[in-house]
């Protein structure tokens, strides 16, 4: 649902550390009686210099408008074309060398209201000399096998 995040810092001054990071997603939902996603995991290639273009899919119909750094804590506002409704939030990310953490929240006001909150965290794990870029969730699906680790049962 998101856009492509433009930095409010430079890439360089960012405390974030280019390699292979896991990433984990929890989502909170609120309103319409829906129950959210179960948690995921994913590993992909992050750089300092595409962190914040990869945190969210490319061509959505919203856009993240920098609001704020503030020492390793990086916000962007959302605006949302007006054919998707009456939508709005905000991001937060804090990034700490080897870790990340962060909100995705978003509100709708239609045709009831619906919060969802995405709760992100990653650890960076090792190098990406070697290891082939996966795509970000969101992207289009591709065959590919599930992490080890992972239960789609849970």
């Amino acid at each position: 649902m998101l856009a492509i995040l433009p930095s409010t810092a430079p890439a360089a001054d960012l405390n974030f550390h280019d390699g292979l990071w896991r990433v984990e997603v929890s989502t909170d939902m609120h309103g319409l009686g829906m129950k959210p996603a179960p948690p995921y995991r994913y590993q992909a290639c992050y750089s300092r210099r595409d962190i914040t273009e990869r945190l969210v899919p490319r061509g959505s119909p919203c856009r993240a408008i920098p609001s704020e750094t503030r020492g390793d804590e990086v916000s962007w506002t959302l605006q949302c074309l007006p054919r998707m409704g009456e939508i709005n939030g905000t991001i937060r990310m804090k990034f700490q060398g080897d870790r990340m953490e962060g909100t995705v929240a978003t509100r709708t006001g239609y045709p009831e209201t619906l919060e969802v909150i995405q709760h992100i965290s990653g650890q960076r794990v090792g190098d990406c000399k070697s290891v082939p870029r996966q795509p970000v969730p969101g992207a289009p699906p591709q065959e590919r096998p599930p992490l080890p680790d992972y239960d789609p049962t849970k």
